[in-house]
C-alpha cells in the first residue's frame, strides 16, 4: 500500500520516541496498531460486500436471458391459442357453478310418487 522501507520506518521511531518518550511510545503502538487492525477489517468487510453484490448481479444476468425467452414463449402460446389462464379458470368456475346449481334444484324438488297407493 505505501512504500515504506526499513529506514523510513526507523525515521519514524526515533520521532516518536523523542516526541512522546519512553514510556508513552509503547501505548500510542499498541493504539496505533489497534485502528490499522479496524481500519483492515472494516475494509475487508466492505469488499467483501461488494463482491458479494457482483456475483448476484452475474447470478441475475445469467438468468436474465432464460427467464425472458420463458416469457416470450409464454406470450407466443397465449397469442396462438386466443385463450389466457384467467378465462379459463372462469369457465370452469362457470360451469361449476351451473353444476352445483342444478345438483341444488333437483334435490329440492318433491318426491313424487310412482305408484298410488292401493286400497
Amino acid at each position: 500500500m505505501f512504500d515504506i522501507g526499513f529506514w523510513e520506518l526507523c525515521v519514524i521511531g526515533v520521532m516518536g520516541l523523542l516526541v512522546l518518550g519512553p514510556e508513552r511510545l509503547p501505548q500510542v503502538a499498541r493504539k496505533v496498531g489497534l485502528y490499522i487492525r479496524k481500519a483492515r477489517q472494516s475494509w475487508n468487510s466492505i469488499r467483501s460486500d461488494i463482491e458479494a453484490e457482483l456475483h448476484n448481479e452475474e447470478i441475475k444476468k445469467t438468468f436474465s436471458e432464460p427467464l425472458a425467452e420463458l416469457k416470450d414463449a409464454t406470450q407466443d402460446i397465449r397469442q396462438h391459442t386466443g385463450v389466457s389462464l384467467k378465462d379459463v379458470e372462469q369457465r370452469i368456475k362457470n360451469n361449476l357453478d351451473q353444476a352445483i346449481d342444478s345438483h341444488t334444484e333437483e334435490s329440492q324438488k318433491p318426491a313424487e310418487p310412482n305408484d298410488p297407493p292401493t286400497a
